[in-house]
Formats: C-alpha cells, structure tokens, sequence
C-alpha cells in the first residue's frame, strides 16, 4: 500500500549551505568578522602615521625633491668654482714668484681693474722671501687702500694718506727714505696685537689696520676694560725674552680695536744682537720717560749729540734691563692713562711737572703728592706680591733696574680679572676630575 506524506503541516527543513538563509549564528560570526577588520585597518594606518615618513601632502614631498636637487646642484656647482679658483691662484702665484722683487723684496700689481668695483684701483704687494732651499715663498700678502682718511693722521715722521677696515698705506714726511732691511720681522713672529709695517718701496708703508688711535678714542671714551690690554702686555714679554724693545710706547703709538690694544709705529724698535753689533738711533717721547734712564740709554741727549749709540757684547748687557723697565714704566704710564676715570687722572698727573727737561730732573711719575691714587690702582690691578715692584718702577724706574737682580716680566704682575677666573675655573675642574 503505498503510503502518502502529509506536508500541510509539516515545518520545512534548513541545511546550512552556502546559499541558503543564515539564522542568527551564522549572522553574529559574519558581524564579529567585520568588526575584527575594521580594528585591523585602523591600527595599520595608526602604525604608518606615526611611523612612516612619507608626508600626507605629495606636492609637499614634491617641493623637498626639488629643494634636494638644488642643494645638490649647488654643491656640484660649488665644487668647481672651487676648483677653478685654486687653478688661477696656482697660476697667479707662479707669476709672482717668477717676477723679480724690488729692494725691499715686494712684487707689485698693477692696479686692479677688474669686475669688483670695490677693488678698482688697489694695487696688491707680495713680499718674497727665499727659504731654505733657495726656494721663493710669499710671506704676506697686502694691498693699497683707495680711500683717504676723514681727517689728516700726520705723525713726526709719517703720515696716513689711505685707508680702510684691513690696511693703511703711510708715506714718510720727514727724514731719509726706509732702510732696506725694515721688513726683516722675524723678531716680532707669533705676536698678535704688534701691528708690523711692510715698506714696499723707499717712501711707502704698508701696515694692517690695527683699529682706532687710543688717543683719540678716549677723547670720546673715559676708560677702556683692562683686560684689553692682557694680550699686549704679554706679547711686549715674547719680545723682551727676543731682546726687541719697542721703545716708544705711548697713547699715540697704540690703537684699539675694541677688543684688543695693539703697539703700532714699531719700525723703530731696538734689538739687541751681541753677534751684530749696530748703530741705532731711536725716537723717545719724553712724557714717558725719566732723566736718569734717558742718560743710559741715549748718553748724548743732553749734549749736543744725535742721540744715536752703539749696541755690542759690552753695551748688551749693560743696557737691556734699562731697555725691558722703559718699555714696562711707559705701558704702565699708557695703561693707567686708559683705564682710569678723567676725574682720577687729573689728581694723578695734572697740576704738577710730569716729563723730562733739559733744565730739570724727572724720576718718575709716582711721587709723594699722588701716590695714593697709584696705589689704589695698584692694588686693583695688580697681583699683590708684585705691589712693590709696580711701586717702585712708577716712582723710578731706573733705579728699579738698577737694582732689581732678575725682576719678573710686568706681564707676570698685572692682575686681569678675566684670567683670575678662567685660572679658578681650571683648578675647579683639574681638582674635581682627581
């Protein structure tokens, strides 16, 4: 008998196929997934924002290639720019070393007429010197400024007709032409506040701008820092150890540059060579000097002679302490002069005889009447076992050489306060490093 399958009441039957219905399982699992996928994504471009380098706007990282290939380009360019420069300076010093040198060892340029027109007219001086193996070298390199001072800068003997920020041209006014052997400076190598002059022919100098005239700065200016005066007082000790004497020091002959003092007009200067013995003639300016050194060091000033003597092995030793507290009384004379207030100075120097004269005896310009305002200079600028010594140089400073048996280099007894800390500063760290 067949039988028959009643389906009007029957629930329909769910096989979970691909393409059938999902119930709420299967839509839960499909949900959780896309969920999942979403996190997965956001945590990926977390990472690459906070990593990555590559910047969100391209025509930004469009603008850095190009920036690079400049830069890039520039520095090619740079590079041989460079190189050719060095080609023409090799070319350039070859001619000049080829060129035969005048008497007093320059070679001249003509004037310069080129693309820069602030260089139209400089005339460029080379001095040569042969070393060792009779080979040329160019020690120095200068130039003729085109420009004339604002105001007439006339000394005794030479006067400044050009000028500007790195050198100064001088020609002579009064007396011979330069001697030959003036640019002989091996004496003053490895100082940098002595501002040399290189005579380039038998009537003009050339000398590195050293800066504004002392003098004429404290018209404007009642006092300079003495630390400025640190670097030059040590170099006129290198030059006292080397038997050179500058001789001359005075306001007029120093220059500052705001931040040092320098020693011009030093062509001068007296050096000593028992090997070489000489005739030298030197100018003294009177205001820095005392009677009693005067007598040792010019014996014939006060007599009708030139002023002239001769150095050998006798006269050497006999004179060089007279020579090294001339030069250390007139810096100190300088020195105080610059670094004091007007008021002070007048207490100290004006109202009274200061300067030698033929008719009257000068020791020195520390005496009874002022010597308390020297002292408290003294003792502010001054190391204090050397307060005696620095006494007794202002009061007479030839009868400080005279007695003084080996007395220390003044640049061993000027206190700078700058140096006092830097020294304190290195103790501190020697001593806490140990």
């Amino acid at each position: 008998m067949q039988k028959t399958v009643n389906t009007t009441n029957s629930p329909a039957i769910h096989h979970h196929t691909p393409t059938s219905k999902p119930n709420k399982l299967s839509r839960f699992l499909k949900a959780l997934r896309k969920v999942s996928n979403d996190i997965c994504t956001r945590f990926v471009d977390l990472f690459r924002c906070c990593f990555s380098k590559t910047p969100k706007n391209p025509q930004g990282q469009a603008k850095i290639d190009e920036n690079d290939r400049a830069e890039k380009l520039e520095k090619i360019l740079q590079k041989i720019s460079a190189r050719k420069i060095q080609q023409y300076y090799r070319a350039h010093v070859k001619r000049v070393k080829e060129a035969p040198p005048n008497d007093y060892g320059i070679v001249s340029s003509q004037p310069y007429d080129g693309t820069k027109p602030e260089h139209i007219g400089r005339t460029y001086h080379f001095q040569i010197k042969k070393d060792g193996q009779n080979q040329k070298k160019i020690l120095r390199v200068m130039y003729s400024p085109t420009k004339g001072p604002d105001s007439p800068m006339e000394g005794g003997f030479k006067s400044i007709d050009r000028i500007d920020k790195k050198f100064v041209r001088l020609k002579i006014v009064k007396g011979d032409s330069f001697r030959k052997e003036i640019n002989n400076n091996d004496d003053l190598e490895g100082t940098s506040t002595v501002i040399l002059g290189i005579a380039v022919d038998s009537d003009t100098m050339i000398a590195r701008f050293g800066g504004d005239s002392l003098s004429d700065y404290l018209q404007n200016i009642s006092s300079i820092n003495p630390a400025h005066f640190e670097n030059a007082v040590k170099d006129l000790q290198t030059l006292h150890k080397r038997n050179t004497y500058l001789i001359d020091i005075k306001l007029a002959n120093l220059t500052y540059d705001g931040k040092n003092v320098n020693f011009i007009d030093v062509d001068n200067r007296v050096r000593i060579d028992p090997k070489k013995p000489n005739i030298t003639k030197f100018n003294i300016t009177l205001y820095y000097t005392t009677t009693k050194l005067l007598r040792v060091l010019i014996p014939d000033f006060f007599g009708d002679g030139s002023g002239s003597f001769s150095l050998g092995p006798k006269t050497d030793a006999e004179k060089k302490s007279y020579f090294k507290v001339s030069d250390e009384y007139a810096f100190l004379l300088a020195m105080i002069i610059a670094t004091s207030k007007k008021d002070d100075l007048k207490r100290a120097f004006y109202g009274r005889n200061v300067g030698v004269k033929k008719n009257r005896e000068f020791h020195g310009v520390m005496n009874n009447d002022n010597q308390s305002y020297f002292r408290n200079w003294i003792q502010a600028h001054v190391k204090p076992k050397f307060h005696s010594n620095i006494a007794s140089i202002l009061r007479d400073p030839y009868e400080y050489a005279q007695k003084s048996s080996n007395p220390p280099y003044l640049s061993d007894m000027l206190l700078f306060k700058g140096s006092m800390l830097k020294g304190v500063c290195r103790n501190f760290w020697v001593n806490s490093s140990m």
